[in-house]
């Protein structure tokens, strides 16, 4: 695995892969955007079925696919950045409106700024404090977000010894499971 010939994982957790969303499942993250927020995530889209998803935030702060394109915003700002690929990437977005895929930058004129209480959803928009919409189907490897480039949340797919699917969170010894409807596709045990 990524960490070498052991897990990080408490003994109860088994990691795997990747946790794949087939269109109905999503995961809150307990994380309100900021400016000094950078979210780091290994994925890779199923399809473009749907826009304006995966990771967002309020359309303030997110990623997706638009018009079969990577799509950005941050703030009031957005990109369609390249032709969607269906390959597997590493997607950064920061707070201040700077975007990578994989080693390709690309920056948005805006930086966030924040409008109501709602967290960071992942596979989903948490939009204007309602509940998840415009959900993508994609496979995520691993998530970590920093605040002022503290890392405060690590996630690694992973599932329980009930084969419940989710994420472990190695920061705040948290497990994070589907709060939608359907179960996670789930990818070999590592």
């Amino acid at each position: 695995n990524k960490y070498g010939n052991y897990s990080i994982l408490p003994s109860e957790y088994q990691e795997v892969e990747y946790i794949e969303s087939t269109g109905t499942q999503y995961i809150d993250t307990g994380v309100a955007p900021t400016s000094s927020i950078k979210i780091v995530a290994d994925l890779q889209y199923i399809d473009n079925k749907t826009q304006n998803n995966g990771l967002e935030y309020n359309q303030r702060f997110h990623w997706g696919i638009y018009q079969n394109s990577f799509h950005f915003g941050v703030g009031y700002g957005w990109i369609n950045a390249r032709t969607i690929d269906f390959l597997r990437h590493t997607i950064s977005i920061f707070g201040n409106g700077t975007i990578y895929i994989d080693n390709d930058i690309y920056n948005i004129n805006s930086t966030y700024t924040a409008q109501d209480n709602s967290t960071i959803y992942l596979f989903a928009n948490h939009q204007f404090n309602s509940s998840a919409v415009e959900r993508v189907r994609q496979k995520l490897y691993s998530t970590k977000i920093y605040n002022n480039n503290v890392l405060i949340r690590d996630f690694i797919p992973c599932k329980n010894s009930s084969n419940v699917i989710g994420i472990y969170d190695t920061v705040n010894g948290v497990f994070y499971t589907n709060a939608g409807t359907g179960t996670f596709v789930v990818g070999d045990d590592v």
